[in-house]
């Protein structure tokens, strides 16, 4: 049967002969996320599929006549905002899939076949875009007066295009390929899947068939892209021998970034991105949990976690972020009434803003220094990076040895490098080639992050004193090694009190007899050892 709905197991559970009392929550379980139940009062079960600045859509399950039908609805943030959208007439069922937040594209169920509608935020607003003689299709993103998604044409998926009519429809079949969808659209581009043989791969469109990029990355089984905003995609791939991972790419196969949390052992889903930021779910040692992250596979965040503990489950269908606020939509498996809820987390905060930039410093090799930085901002967390070499990027600094990228070539030890100060040890100067080594802290939180100056890392060539160790003028001449020896040996010096230390070398330890040789290895045109 052709594939009508954003992504297969939607329904976690339902249970549909149960009617409890409404359950609505709005909780402050964290200091930055809340959980809002948009559940209407009266129906069976909901889901909220997409959301797009304050309005969410999906459907919710109610009563009607004898038995219980999906709607399709609106939300404003809040249960009590419900508006019920369905087309009515011939529909017997209806799902808001998408929405641009004027707009809103689905499905409707006419004689047991899904097909294509648009609304304008009403009822009766509700246009059918089915092309005729194709028994299923549907409206699965939407920006503006177009819609995209499929229909099901000539045996095959293919994904299409509406510009507000039936008439209208055009196919964005790439050629060559069996069967292709539209999952997600974003102004100037559109995400989704085209089969290459027997392949699923994932796909970007920009509004015809023959601008069709294959997303695919060489080596995988299957991919599919089910997100789309600027210029990034997101979705899943799936590796061979492994459970699929989240992903994101940047318009190339080979731009991709695998999101996969390191502590999920089950697979993860990309089903939405705004801003930067992604949801969908994952595994995480049990039921699937809404999943948000914010471009990285570290930086990913259980949403479950805000949900109270009557809900064991739930799914990120939808994200919308501006500004300082982040709305991800989708749904949430209650326990104790044994229902699935359309919900909505709302995330309130600003990205962290740079407050002190850290100040170069010159150091001898060998020797040990710090970085301090600072930026402002709640739920920080820091990371220090260093640049090699003037062509390279910049790179993350490790706990412990740091070695020149590809190499075991030891450059420097640190610690704190997760903190706003960092302390770097053992600097090897013939290491780093003598060049002045930018360092720099970024600073995130679940809003963004904040990138501050690099500041410099000097290396003398050599850290020893004059040769002129008894400060008389005279040099070279043997009168600055005698004094040298007699200080060192805890005597007088011939000019005192003019004379240096006996640290020579500056090394921070002394006395040894590396300062000696240093001391003759200088006096005779040689290296400060």
């Amino acid at each position: 049967m052709p594939h009508s709905t954003p992504a297969s197991g939607l329904r976690l559970n339902p249970t549909f002969g149960s009617i409890a009392a409404l359950c609505m929550l709005a909780t402050t379980l964290h200091a930055q996320w809340t959980a809002t139940s948009l559940h209407p009062a009266g129906a069976h079960e909901s889901v909220a599929y997409a959301v797009s600045g304050s309005q969410i859509v999906g459907y919710a399950t109610v009563t009607v006549g004898p038995g219980v039908r999906d709607h399709a609805c609106v939300w404003t943030g809040s249960a009590g905002s419900w508006v019920d959208i369905h087309p009515g007439g011939s529909a017997t069922e209806s799902r808001a899939l998408s929405t641009d937040g004027v707009n809103q594209g689905g499905t409707q169920t006419i004689q047991f076949t899904d097909r294509a509608v648009k609304w304008a935020g009403s009822a009766a607003s509700g246009v059918s875009l089915g092309p005729t003689g194709s028994p299923f299709s549907s409206v699965n993103g939407i920006t503006g007066g177009t819609q995209y998604g499929f229909a099901y044409v000539s045996g095959t998926n293919q994904a299409c295009l509406w510009t507000g009519t039936v008439g209208s429809w055009t196919s964005l079949q790439p050629a060559g390929c069996s069967d292709s969808m539209v999952y997600a659209a974003s102004p100037g581009q559109q995400a989704g899947y085209a089969v290459i043989g027997t392949q699923y791969h994932a796909a970007r469109w920009t509004g015809t068939a023959g601008s069709f990029v294959d997303l695919h990355p060489a080596g995988y089984n299957a991919s599919y892209a089910y997100a789309a905003d600027g210029g990034q995609q997101g979705g899943v791939v799936h590796p061979p021998a492994d459970v699929i991972h989240a992903c994101i790419w940047s318009g190339t196969a080979a731009s991709i970034v695998d999101l996969h949390p390191a502590l999920a052992d089950g697979g993860s889903f990309v089903y939405a991105m705004s801003g930067g930021k992604q949801a969908g779910y994952g595994n995480v040692d049990g039921p699937v949990h809404a999943f948000f992250w914010n471009g990285t596979a570290a930086s990913w965040v259980d949403l479950n976690d805000f949900l109270p503990p009557d809900y064991e489950s739930s799914i990120a269908y939808g994200i919308s972020s501006s500004g300082t606020t982040t709305r991800v939509c989708g749904q949430a498996y209650n326990t104790v009434l044994e229902r699935t809820e359309a919900m909505l987390w709302t995330l309130s905060c600003s990205t962290p803003t740079n407050s002190l930039d850290p100040l170069p410093v010159t150091v001898c090799p060998g020797a040990d220094t710090t970085f301090t930085a600072g930026a402002a901002g709640a739920g920080l967390a820091y990371q220090w990076q260093w640049k090699p070499t003037p062509a390279s990027a910049f790179i993350d600094v490790v706990a412990g040895p740091n070695v020149l990228p590809s190499t075991t070539i030891h450059a420097f030890d640190a610690t704190g490098q997760d903190a706003t100060t960092v302390h770097v040890d053992n600097v090897d100067g013939a290491a780093l080639g003598g060049s002045a080594v930018p360092f720099r802290m970024i600073a995130t939180n679940s809003c963004g992050s904040a990138t501050g100056n690099a500041a410099l890392l000097t290396v003398q060539a050599s850290c020893c004193d004059s040769i002129d160790y008894n400060n008389d003028g005279l040099f070279p001449d043997t009168q600055d090694i005698d004094d040298f020896i007699s200080v060192f040996a805890g005597g007088a010096c011939s000019n005192d009190p003019n004379c240096g230390d006996i640290d020579f070398n500056n090394d921070g330890l002394f006395p040894d007899t590396l300062d000696i040789d240093s001391m003759l290895s200088v006096f005779s045109g040689g290296a400060c050892l």
